[in-house]
């Protein structure tokens, strides 16, 4: 079941955006002129593919001198920038590498391709947002790392991707993300990719051909990501927080429910700290209330209720304030619904959600 709400405490409007300060300058790739320049053609994978393991490889020259990484970007394709494409979560991963192997002559082995990589982003479930109308500089998918990351300004570098589900029962859906194509090879980029096995040791290789991808330090776009786990309820699945556009200030933001039992009362948090929730530290475990194997992941500032469907969904639609001062500051949101079978306490909470705030 669906329900909207206006929110607009006093609370929120003390979230600030973190000071800004001297960073990196971001990387467009695999050109810079792409930062101004749409590319010629779409792509959906790996991101809105069945689980898929990619990679796309980027030249030396054009990844630049030694850099700090932090947040990979994308943005729609010109023709496709519209909100009927997007609003599905999927469960991702990501590794990023320096390797000798360049972008001309990749292999279709996985291991060869990227030898030592480290994993930026440990498998979560993040937002590919509704697209808006398309302007080259505006980076609609934001995809932030666990940690920074170096780029040594040596060798050349390989993106990894591993889509290891998603929303739409692990099927495509589509989501056409700008992408270059040359068989001249002007396109400087290549994938591999094994469409349908995201544990798979090699896959077919495309040559001049990849996706349009933005490196950034910082985050400057919104996004929605998750963090913590959620325990699992009588039917054996966790609650499963979703969303569908990005949060943006003075725009919708719709937050999701899946995998809880049906017809039963059902409960969001909204909050602004994953870490503590006044002298409580967070995630606060809840066995000692009952329900075994449980936590609270984000501080409760409102709570609101509502009701699932047959399906055992819900959602609500929020109203996010159009207040400049948010733009960079993070809320936290947590499901929980009643399921008097899944233990003593009767109740079985979601994993929590990262609503990174853009403009």
């Amino acid at each position: 079941m669906k329900r909207n709400f206006s929110f607009l405490p006093a609370a929120f409007l003390l979230l600030a955006a973190a000071p800004a300060f001297s960073q990196p300058a971001p990387v467009v790739l695999p050109d810079k002129s792409l930062a101004t320049t749409p590319g010629n053609t779409n792509n959906n994978i790996p991101f809105s593919w069945y689980p898929t393991r990619y990679q796309q490889i980027f030249d030396n020259k054009d990844v630049g001198p030694a850099n700090i990484f932090q947040v990979l970007q994308m943005r729609p394709n010109k023709n496709f920038a519209k909100p009927s494409y997007g609003g599905q979560m999927v469960l991702l991963e990501i590794k990023l590498g320096n390797t000798t192997v360049g972008w001309a002559s990749p292999s279709s082995v996985f291991s060869t391709n990227n030898p030592s990589p480290t994993t930026v982003l440990a498998k979560k479930w993040v937002l590919m947002p509704k697209f808006r109308a398309f302007a080259p500089g505006d980076w609609q998918v934001t995809v932030p790392f666990d940690r920074p990351w170096p780029w040594s300004g040596k060798n050349n570098l390989c993106v990894e991707v591993v889509n290891w589900g998603n929303t739409n029962n692990n099927k495509i859906f589509t989501y056409p993300l700008d992408a270059v194509s040359s068989s001249s090879g002007v396109a400087k980029t290549c994938r591999v990719y094994a469409s349908g096995n995201p544990t798979a040791s090699s896959g077919s290789v495309g040559r001049n051909y990849g996706l349009i991808m933005r490196f950034s330090f910082r985050p400057d776009g919104a996004y929605l990501v998750d963090y913590g786990k959620a325990c699992p309820g009588s039917s054996g699945k966790g609650l499963l927080l979703t969303g569908k556009e990005a949060p943006r200030i003075g725009q919708p933001f719709t937050l999701g429910l899946r995998q809880a039992p049906a017809n039963t009362p059902a409960f969001y948090t909204i909050g602004a700290s994953s870490t503590n929730w006044g002298p409580f530290q967070l995630p606060l475990d809840l066995s000692k209330f009952g329900a075994t194997g449980c936590a609270l992941n984000a501080s409760i500032i409102v709570m609101f209720g509502t009701k699932t469907g047959p399906a055992g969904t819900a959602s609500a639609t929020l109203s996010y304030p159009n207040v400049p001062s948010m733009v960079g500051a993070s809320l936290y949101f947590q499901w929980l619904a009643v399921d008097q079978q899944a233990n003593g306490l009767g109740l079985i909470t979601s994993q929590g959600g990262r609503a990174f705030t853009g403009k």
